[in-house]
């Protein structure tokens, strides 16, 4: 009977690491703040006008859509990062600085990604404590793409950046997340030393 209280107690351990995961991006849907009234669907956004993230434009901006413009990936808004001005390479980035890593432990990014148009499609670079990875779209429906990376310090910045061809590339993001890879094996070890005390009391 103990020894089965100890299997649940287990598996409930399992259950709560899994159901403990916090995303350590703040607005990773680019709900806030809320668009103003507009006929197209969009608002350019410069400098930290998206709450919790900072914005690099040589342009006007990246834009912030709802329904109206093009879909969203999720909830009422995603953002198109624009492709700057011409014969200027690499285009629009948006940035946030994630705080609170563990050094040594694995993180995974992931989002939405689509495109504004299906004709050249999109091509974006996602950085992170020197990791750099290319993804691109010829899609206008949004697909889930994700990488993981090795914290080396406490304190990292997230940059999504248009890297496309001007004027063709309009990468579209959403749902942004930054994860701690799931600590199973740590929980499983917790939870199977427990099992001789329960044993024991058979």
């Amino acid at each position: 009977m103990k020894r089965t209280l100890i299997f649940a107690l287990a598996l409930g351990l399992l259950a709560l690491g899994g159901s403990a995961k916090a995303n350590l991006i703040l607005n990773g849907g680019f709900e806030t703040p809320p668009l103003s009234p507009s006929p197209y669907g969009y608002n350019y956004r410069t400098g930290t006008q998206i709450n919790d993230w900072t914005i690099s434009s040589i342009y006007n901006g990246v834009a912030q859509f709802d329904n109206n413009y093009r879909p969203v990936g999720a909830g009422n808004y995603s953002i198109q990062l624009e492709s700057g001005l011409k014969n200027s390479s690499p285009g629009d980035s948006i940035s946030q600085t994630v705080n609170s890593l563990v050094q040594g432990n694995t993180y995974q990014v992931s989002f939405l990604l689509s495109a504004y148009s299906a004709v050249g499609g999109a091509s974006m670079d996602v950085t992170i404590d020197g990791v750099t990875k290319n993804f691109t779209s010829s899609s206008q429906s949004y697909a889930s793409d994700s990488f993981d990376f090795v914290a080396t310090g406490s304190s990292e910045t997230l940059m999504f950046q248009n890297v496309g061809v001007y004027g063709v590339s309009y990468p579209q993001i959403d749902s942004v997340s930054l994860y701690a890879v799931p600590e199973t094996t740590t929980l499983v070890a917790g939870a199977l030393l427990l099992l001789p005390f329960g044993a024991s009391t058979l």
